[in-house]
């Protein structure tokens, strides 16, 4: 039913076109009606439109598909087309006459000057039909090859979205395992217990890589699980150095991310904001919703933009945002700017209702 609702308010303009200009034929082909008679002739046109046009449009509508009619005029579809017709034609043409006269001063349609014989109306509304049905066909052709190429044109660019979001994924990962690596590296001769729990740590972290490398998406949990464990493993490296929080809203656990969200934000908080610095510093991760958008923030107490000693090459930032961008178009912000704790912040906001493919 919603597909004929659907294709009714569509292609209803020609109910409302139709009768007007054949009410404005039949004055100019005969002379001989007075003008007085056009509300009434058109009345009775938009009537017969109505009852012929709809059995018509609905049939094809409902059962086309199922009749197997398609959008061609073929040998084999031919006899159903021209029985859908003469049988709605029939139909509609005996429910207007019905409906028409008690309209009539005669008590019955037709049957009254003017008035062309009940064949002749028949055999009018079947060619009328049958040219209307013909221009809906070649029009739903039409629409639908429009329909095809737009198709196709959406689900290569999707897969091209796809494509581009996992490469940006990718790149995280070789980075982040070289400076995981370095961390392992600096403390097999320091501490070898140390080392090898850092090594456990490393393994857990990677293969979350390997896996959310395969989804558009995680909840999260999963997310801040990553994060928690990236920062143990930061923790056997730097000690009480390295001082972290984490403050998160228990109505955002469960919100599906974007892989890897989080943890290249920590992990350049920790390169930037605290490594350099002999004394350590302190890093915080927040996690709010508010309505429909979820609010992440990472900050750090170090010397704030521009400050850092290191010079990164900003991939992780400029690769984080063409993410987001492919993923949410401009539904999803990233800031960046001085933090609340004196350092360097990065905000983020997110829809919590993730992107459909088809958006993506």
């Amino acid at each position: 039913m919603s597909r004929v609702l659907e294709a009714l308010r569509r292609d209803f303009w020609p109910y409302l076109v139709a009768p007007p200009l054949l009410v404005a034929m039949i004055m100019g082909f005969d002379r001989g009606l007075p003008l007085a008679m056009a509300p009434h002739l058109l009345r009775d046109t938009a009537v017969f439109v109505v009852c012929v046009g709809l059995p018509v449009h609905v049939v094809h509508t409902r059962f086309g598909e199922r009749l197997g009619l398609g959008h061609r005029l073929t040998l084999r579809t031919a006899p159903i087309h021209l029985a859908i017709l003469a049988a709605s034609v029939l139909v509609g043409t005996e429910v207007a006459f019905l409906a028409l006269g008690p309209l009539h001063p005669s008590g019955s349609f037709p049957g009254e000057p003017h008035t062309p014989s009940r064949p002749t109306i028949w055999l009018i509304a079947f060619l009328g039909d049958a040219l209307v049905t013909a221009l809906f066909m070649r029009f739903d052709r039409y629409r639908a090859r429009i329909d095809e190429v737009e198709l196709r044109e959406a689900r290569a660019l999707q897969r091209s979205l796809a494509a581009q979001v996992q490469a940006l994924q990718a790149r995280i990962q070789p980075h982040f395992l070289f400076n995981s690596l370095n961390t392992v590296a600096a403390l097999i001769q320091e501490d070898p217990a140390r080392a090898e729990s850092a090594v456990e740590r490393l393994s857990e972290l990677y293969r979350y890589t390997l896996d959310a490398s395969r989804k558009r998406f995680v909840s999260l949990d999963e997310e801040l699980a990553a994060v928690e464990g990236f920062l143990a493993l930061e923790a056997l490296r730097y000690g009480d150095r390295l001082k972290s929080a984490l403050h998160v809203d228990p109505a955002a656990l469960g919100v599906p991310v974007p892989p890897l969200l989080l943890q290249p934000l920590v992990e350049n908080a920790v390169l930037h904001g605290i490594a350099p610095r002999r004394e350590g510093g302190r890093l915080e991760v927040s996690v709010a919703r508010r309505g429909d958008t979820l609010h992440l923030r990472v900050e750090d107490d170090g010397p704030g933009p521009g400050g850092s000693e290191r010079r990164g090459s900003g991939t992780a930032l400029a690769d984080l945002r063409r993410r987001l961008l492919l993923i949410y178009g401009p539904s999803a912000s990233l800031v960046l700017g001085p933090a609340a704790l004196g350092g360097f912040a990065v905000d983020l906001a997110l829809p919590v209702e993730p992107p459909s493919r088809g958006a993506a």
